[in-house]
């Protein structure tokens, strides 16, 4: 396996790269399940992995997104995220998380359906369900990820943008608090950075949330434990 592996990395890469959907979403098929096995083997090309994950950041093709989205949870499992390009790929799960199914009316206004019927059919709802499942197995399971995740969740919260995801943003957060690491020095770093929101900054964002305490996801729950977070 390890004689083929720089081979087959090249391929999948010049697939990625050339963003034909259907070749797009096998090359990163075959990587996602590739990765576990051969992470050692590919160590010297995370550069090249990452390079190409970001070029595919803005794809349209929700079975792509699917398929992308799955190989930054490997990725993350296999600490593959690191600085900033690791809060960039978070970014783009809680971004998949916070679809709707009335986003479809944009996506079908896109052109090359075809294509995406030909590499499987994936509603907003259903790459929703895989990115949330990811990033909470991200969190949960992957104490290298905790210095990526915090303080960063803590922005994604703010967006309007990113509302539909907020009740698993906050569930996230509260899974850091519990299985934290620095005890209060979670809090220290939050004041060490600029571009993260202030305390009045997100508990206004959660007076606004509130107003609507059904919407789906727990939303009012999530906010509520949160909120009792203290160390």
């Amino acid at each position: 396996m390890c004689n083929i592996a720089s081979p087959v990395f090249c391929q999948c890469f010049q697939k990625c790269r050339l963003k034909e959907e259907a070749a797009t979403f096998g090359a990163l098929c075959v990587l996602k399940h590739l990765l576990p096995r051969l992470s050692e083997a590919w160590h010297s090309k995370i550069p090249l992995l990452v390079e190409a994950v970001k070029s595919l950041l803005e794809e349209h093709n929700l079975g792509v997104r699917k398929a992308l989205s799955e190989l930054i949870v490997v990725m993350a499992s296999h600490c593959y995220l690191v600085g900033s390009s690791g809060e960039l790929f978070i970014e783009y799960l809680i971004c998949n998380c916070a679809l709707t199914e009335q986003n479809q009316s944009y996506l079908d206004s896109i052109p090359n359906k075809r294509t995406e019927m030909k590499i499987g059919a994936v509603t907003p709802g259903e790459l929703r369900a895989v990115c949330e499942k990811g990033l909470l197995l991200v969190t949960i399971t992957i104490p290298e990820m905790e210095h990526i995740l915090w303080p960063f969740l803590l922005k994604m919260i703010i967006p309007q943008t990113y509302t539909g995801a907020v009740a698993m943003v906050c569930r996230c957060i509260s899974e850091l608090w519990r299985h934290r690491s620095y005890g209060s020095d979670m809090l220290s770093e939050c004041k060490s950075r600029p571009d993260i929101p202030t305390a009045e900054e997100l508990l206004a964002r959660f007076v606004v949330l509130l107003h609507d305490p059904l919407a789906r996801e727990q939303l009012a729950t999530q906010i509520l434990t949160v909120s009792s977070c203290h160390p």
